[in-house]
């Protein structure tokens, strides 16, 4: 009995993955992966001790990949899409008032570098996309995608609107919102959880959707 009863364990689990793997298939992710080569680079050591040298090694690596045949864009993400990996972290909306209950929105953040919506091929909605001014000497900004901004702002233009990390009590710099991308769609198990990376949630438990910046 208890070898039938493996068996239908791996059969059961064999269906589930086959179904899973069906439905990536039909899923259209917001980005298009072909031509795209990633790899994973950490900076480490002596040399890139500070954030000045990590943003200008960055910076030039960039713009050497750039420069090579062939290359349309090239750019950096903390975390890929679909990649399983995520990073939730409190965010406060300037002049909204929050329900009964909820203390900060729970979003998944990623931060991107270079011309990363470029070279996924990730529609801008609204508004641009980062650019080489946008450094941290200057007012901070983010992009977010068409469903948080629909949820956070409705019947209203994003560009312009500010959030900040942190509860309703966080004095950490406003970010202003520069543009609005493309929503994805990712998948956790056989769930369609809706948005590349954009899920979030208040501690309240209302649900609502989030994108990187």
């Amino acid at each position: 009995m208890s070898e039938l009863a493996l068996s239908l364990v791996l059969l059961v689990g064999a269906g589930l993955l086959i179904r899973s793997f069906a439905y990536l298939q039909n899923v259209a992710p917001g980005f298009n992966a072909k031509g795209v080569l990633t790899l994973e680079l950490t900076m480490n050591g002596r040399k890139y001790a500070d954030g000045n040298a990590v943003r200008g090694a960055y910076r030039e690596l960039w713009e050497r990949i750039n420069r090579l045949p062939g290359v349309g864009a090239s750019g950096g993400v903390t975390a890929l899409p679909l990649s399983g990996f995520f990073a939730w972290t409190g965010i406060t909306v300037e002049g909204r008032t929050p329900p009964p209950g909820e203390h900060f929105i729970n979003a998944d953040v990623r931060t991107v570098a270079g011309r990363y919506f470029e070279a996924m091929e990730i529609p801008l909605r609204r508004g641009r996309f980062f650019t080489a001014q946008d450094t941290p000497d200057k007012p901070r900004v983010v992009i977010v995608d068409e469903y948080m901004a629909a949820q956070l702002w409705p019947n209203a233009d994003p560009i312009g609107k500010r959030i900040r990390f942190g509860d309703l009590k966080s004095t950490s710099p406003w970010q202003t919102v520069v543009g609005v991308v493309a929503r994805g769609e990712t998948v956790t198990g056989s769930t369609r959880t809706g948005g590349l990376r954009f899920t979030c949630r208040t501690r309240s438990r209302r649900r609502a959707r989030c994108t990187s910046w």
